[in-house]
């Protein structure tokens, strides 16, 4: 925060802030996979990893919005946020889904 603070940046977005700031929207490209797809799966490697705090109390904000979703067998809301750099689950969910961790 002191980081941003002393760069003039606006704390939710990436943008120089000035009074009356309006954060420039996100644009979310979502691309749906299909059972069976031989798509090899990508890895990024992120020198520094982030999560925001929204995602860590499960807050939403300008960067994060809630999707519903069905998982394995059963439904439940997902909070995304684009401010991550990385994906988490809990691990009662995993246990009560049965899903393998990799």
């Amino acid at each position: 925060m002191a980081d941003r603070r002393a760069k003039g940046l606006c704390f939710n977005c990436d943008d120089l802030y000035t009074p009356g700031n309006v954060c420039t929207p996100v644009l979310f490209h979502i691309m749906p996979v299909m059972e069976g797809d031989n798509q090899d799966d990508e890895w990024i490697e992120e020198d520094e990893l982030e999560i925001s705090i929204n995602a860590m109390n499960g807050e939403q904000n300008e960067r994060t919005f809630q999707v519903q979703a069905n998982i394995m067998t059963g439904r439940g809301w997902i909070l995304l946020d684009t401010g991550s750099t990385h994906n988490f689950i809990k691990s009662s969910l995993v246990e009560k889904l049965g899903i393998p961790m990799h």
